[in-house]
């Protein structure tokens, strides 16, 4: 599967939290790594095992899920901004 935008990826709303399914295999972990070991900074921080970031005046929290991510609270543009910092717009099959 081939996600480039969070458009092309399977996403499914459940009041206010959104599932993102992301291509497999996906490692949360490894994913946001640099948020763990570069300490906190000012857009980002890791806090009982998922991070946080201001996006569009919200708090908005990225957890690991079976198959993807879960986001909460979520709209578009917020799924649009977390699909960029997990790297989805990336040629990962090319780095790695």
């Amino acid at each position: 599967m081939s996600c480039s935008r969070s458009t092309d990826c399977v996403t499914r709303t459940i009041g206010e939290v959104d599932f993102l399914a992301l291509p497999q295999p996906y490692d949360f972990e490894a994913s946001t790594e640099r948020f763990r070991s570069h300490g906190t900074d000012l857009a980002n921080l890791w806090r009982n095992g998922g991070l946080h970031r201001a996006i569009a005046d919200q708090d908005v929290r990225v957890d690991a899920a079976s198959g993807g991510v879960r986001i909460t609270p979520s709209d578009p543009g917020i799924v649009d901004t977390v699909s960029f910092l997990l790297g989805l717009p990336l040629d990962l099959d090319g780095f790695w």
